[in-house]
């Protein structure tokens, strides 16, 4: 009996044991499940904001190389688009414009590459489908356009573990800088051309240096502190009563001038600390002004853009519009300094009355400007028209 009781004992103790370890590895079978299903929609979460940040930047580049396009095209015709944003969709969703293909966007518009997209998610394990329901695109400020897609992606798993469904709207800034103008060889029979750069003097072209008296007119050039280097230099001293002043531009001195002078003047008792040497200034003798212009004169030579509450926008200027037609409650337009220089050079007729600010430079009627003193030389090829000398702080500098 004894021996009975021995033996059930120990059939309980090694079927308890046995049923221990069959739920022991039950257990160990459904933790690893779950860290699979765990791993596996985490690779599907990794995937899907890898998709979302590769489409905005995809969209920035294709949108660009469909920006040039648009531009060589409208260059080569010598004709605007006739709806900028249409045909800009049109190129990066098709590759054609007005139904033509355009060699720049083969295999590379937006539906190329979600189908790259969808190719590399299948070498991952997961079968994706990605569709574009609607493509925007507008003007966010001056130097940016908006591309704004709808889209909806299908993620799934190859085994049919996780899937993951979602409809999603991306908006991508694609900057503008760079990229070529095409306003001006629109208006220039394809002669000038010029490059959108931004300028780097916003809110700065100008700087009034010194108010003191003055006169004998004005005069623009490099500032010196030393006598002895005076010639064709603007010469700051603490007093220039009784001094040879042949050969300078002009005289900037911290006491009375006692003497007779002919050059450009002022008189200011603080003219040695606030006015360095190797500085360009104007002065303005007759107006009792020094000014700090150089900004002004830089963003002039090289003509670069400032934003514009009137100018056109890019996407105007693609159209070849003088006028904002996009423009919302902000700035969205650009305006630039033709050189009318350069137009003389290229064999290009000119009109040196016009202001210089591109789109009323281009505009058929007539919108006339002022000289500027230190900018405009002899043959005043420079001219700012009324409303715009004030934006560049430039309406005390004008040449009757």
């Amino acid at each position: 009996m004894k021996g009975i009781m021995f033996s059930l004992i120990i059939f309980f103790i090694a079927s308890t044991i046995a049923a221990l370890v069959m739920l022991q590895r039950s257990l160990i079978s459904h933790k690893r499940e779950e860290l699979a299903i765990e791993e596996r929609i985490n690779s599907m979460k990794n995937l899907h904001e890898s998709i979302l940040r590769d489409l905005g930047k995809a969209t920035e580049i294709i949108t660009r190389r469909a920006i040039v396009a648009a531009t060589s095209h409208v260059i080569s015709k010598g004709k605007g688009l006739d709806d900028a944003p249409l045909r800009l969709k049109e190129l990066i969703m098709n590759g054609t414009l007005n139904q033509t293909p355009e060699s720049l966007m083969q295999d590379n518009t937006l539906p190329v590459w979600v189908e790259r997209i969808e190719n590399v998610s299948k070498l991952k394990g997961f079968y994706t489908n990605l569709t574009i329901l609607n493509l925007e695109i507008k003007p966010y400020d001056s130097w940016d356009l908006l591309v704004t897609a709808n889209f909806s992606i299908n993620l799934t798993d190859e085994y049919g573990v996780a899937s993951l469904i979602r409809n999603d709207t991306m908006n991508e800034l694609v900057y503008l800088e760079d990229l070529e103008d095409p306003l001006y060889p629109l208006k220039t029979e394809g002669v000038a051309t010029n490059v959108i750069r931004r300028t780097p003097y916003e809110n700065n072209f100008t700087q009034l240096l010194l108010i003191g008296s003055g006169g004998n007119g004005w005069t623009y050039g490099n500032v010196t502190h030393n006598f002895v280097e005076k010639n064709d230099k603007i010469l700051v001293i603490h007093n220039a009563t009784g001094l040879d002043l042949s050969g300078a531009k002009g005289v900037i001195s911290e006491t009375e001038i006692l003497t007779p002078i002919t050059i450009p003047y002022l008189v200011n008792s603080s003219a040695l600390s606030l006015i360095t040497s190797n500085v360009n200034v104007l002065l303005d003798g007759d107006n009792g002004k020094v000014w700090f212009i150089d900004n002004f004169k830089k963003h002039v030579e090289n003509s670069y853009y400032y934003s514009s509450a009137n100018g056109p926008s890019f996407l105007d200027r693609l159209e070849g519009n003088l006028t904002c037609n996009y423009c919302s409650l902000k700035p969205v337009g650009l305006e630039s300094f033709v050189n009318k220089k350069e137009f003389n050079s290229l064999g290009l007729s000119v009109e040196e009355n016009k202001t210089n600010i591109d789109y009323l430079y281009f505009s058929e009627g007539f919108v006339g400007g002022q000289a500027i003193k230190g900018v405009s030389d002899s043959s005043n090829y420079f001219r700012i028209d009324g409303p715009h000398q004030s934006i560049y702080g430039v309406q005390s500098l004008t040449i009757s």
